[in-house]
């Protein structure tokens, strides 16, 4: 009897250790996306990139697709609203009055320009013919949003029209702490070898929607080849945005000197000169309140050299060292664009890649599971991306929360290039995990809180995120900052440090919401 209790003991341990992992780890490993591209009808077919946000303040974030026209495909620029349901409608000609971005479109960027808390448009393009007229496009635009669902072209008299320049990339940062957005646009063109093209634009909003280009007097001119990304992240912890900019031929970062100039310090921060250097994206990945950041690199302009993505880790003193080999997050192949995102809401950031993936070249877009001890997992095959991705040659990827469950999705622009291919949004199944979304709005900051730095603890353990759209490739969305919270409930604490200067702070605060934080306090002297 005693040895039948003994192993009845043993049995029960097991069962109970079994139902342990049926709740708490099977739902992770079970979790999978599934491509729901046509039910939800978004049927965009897209090239380089596309972006989402909130446009209508239904609460529903709304995505800008880039047509990248040229004579061979005459793809549209589209403008997909979000109905709510899982489901979206093509409003583009409901919502802009004229015609609304059709040229040699490139990039993106939602961002509240006039502060008056509807989101506007930047797009950064090249200079080319129009297919409706033939005439020679503008290089960049700018839609006001008038609060009523429609946008208004406000280019003319803007300052930032470069007629004859190549618009590549744009990202939206306060980058002198004034309370107005400026923005970055990279430029170039490798057919075109004239200075005038293969500069970067830096535009510094002097109020009022008007713009000056201080590309030259700041030091971000750029170097004469085509820049792709330009993405914005303090990486020194001074309270000023600094910048990376991406470049066939290297990698560069800007530091903010904090006196309206930057300084190159790409050398001193020992992150070195990167050949096919392609985009970027920052992020904390091990929650220890410094931003590193992720690298991808092809070869679409040098024909040799690596191609091997590279995981830069902040030290926290000015540095980053290359932890790619130890933290287990290899691709040796060719990818373009890099999203972070808490897919499986644990409290620790995954990295998606858009490798290009195409029936010529068979390298997969990439999903690795960041495991919360320095090292990834790579998840591809097991949480089926790797099934559900389309025919197309991957170039953009977001993470996207799309219907409003709390898990993140993937979105990915599949038409790299001048391909037309549809684009692909794959819906995330979810699991038993918790979340929180932040959406900020500054009001002695920029009103979309774009530098803000947000400490967040729950179930004893703290994340940290610095809100910068996100941005990815050659593109930025303006949606709510996601945490995922693992099996806790309930938020602890919330910290956040205004471009401002001012320090927020609210405590006990339950899950699975999204919170809308309005910047209130004075800011220190």
């Amino acid at each position: 009897m005693r040895s039948w209790g003994c192993c009845n003991l043993c049995v029960w341990r097991a069962v109970f250790g079994l139902i342990f992992f049926a709740v708490n780890v099977a739902p992770l490993v079970a979790q999978t996306f599934t491509n729901v591209s046509k039910e939800s009808g978004l049927v965009a077919r897209a090239s380089w990139a596309g972006a989402w946000a909130d446009y209508d303040r239904d609460g529903d974030l709304d995505l800008v697709t880039l047509g990248h026209h040229k004579p061979g495909t005459k793809l549209l620029s589209q403008l997909w609203r979000n109905r709510g349901d899982g489901t979206f409608e093509e409003a583009t000609a409901k919502v802009f009055r004229t015609p609304f971005a059709n040229a040699d479109t490139h990039g993106v960027a939602w961002c509240d320009l006039d502060g008056d808390g509807h989101v506007d448009i930047f797009i950064a393009q090249e200079s080319s013919k129009d297919f409706h007229d033939e005439t020679i496009r503008r290089s960049n635009e700018m839609w006001r949003n008038n609060g009523d669902g429609t946008f208004t072209d406000v280019t003319a008299g803007a300052g930032i029209t470069g007629e004859g320049r190549c618009g590549r990339g744009a990202a939206a940062a306060d980058y002198d702490n004034d309370g107005d957005l400026d923005v970055m646009v990279t430029g170039g063109d490798h057919r075109r070898m004239d200075t005038d093209c293969n500069r970067n634009f830096f535009y510094h909003q002097l109020g009022g929607l008007r713009f000056e280009d201080r590309a030259r007097e700041t030091g971000l001119l750029g170097l004469d080849q085509k820049n792709f990304v330009g993405a914005w992240g303090d990486y020194n912890g001074d309270g000023r945005p600094d910048l990376l900019v991406t470049a066939p031929s290297c990698l560069m970062l800007f530091s903010n000197k904090g006196d309206g100039t930057f300084q190159d310090t790409t050398a001193t921060a020992g992150i070195g000169s990167a050949a096919n250097s392609t985009s970027v994206a920052w992020a904390d990945y091990d929650n220890d309140g410094h931003m590193d950041f992720y690298l991808t690199r092809t070869r679409r302009i040098l024909k040799g050299g690596d191609t091997k993505g590279i995981l830069f880790r902040n030290k926290g003193d000015g540095t980053f060292l290359d932890v790619t080999a130890e933290s287990r997050l290899i691709n040796e192949v060719e990818a373009y664009g890099v999203a972070w995102g808490d897919y499986d809401n644990d409290g620790f950031l995954d990295l998606c890649l858009a490798s290009g993936f195409s029936a010529a070249n068979a390298n997969p877009n990439r999903l690795f599971r960041n495991k919360g001890n320095g090292t990834f997992q790579d998840v591809t095959a097991a949480t089926h991306v790797e099934a559900a991705m389309l025919e197309g040659a991957a170039a953009d990827v977001t993470f996207v929360d799309y219907n409003n469950d709390g898990f993140q999705d993937l979105f990915l622009t599949t038409g790299r290039g001048n391909g037309t291919t549809p684009v692909a949004l794959l819906r995330n199944g979810g699991n038993r995990n918790h979340w929180i979304k932040l959406a900020l709005e500054g009001v002695k900051s920029n009103r979309d809180g774009l530098g803000a730095k947000i400490r967040l603890t729950s179930g004893g353990k703290t994340q940290y995120r610095e809100h910068n759209g996100p941005a990815h490739y050659l593109s930025q969305d303006r949606m709510p900052i996601h945490f995922g919270l693992g099996q806790a409930d309930l938020v602890s604490e919330i910290t956040i440090q205004w471009p401002s200067g001012i320090k927020q702070t609210l405590t006990d605060i339950r899950g699975d919401q999204t919170l809308i934080i309005r910047e209130t306090g004075l800011a220190p002297i």
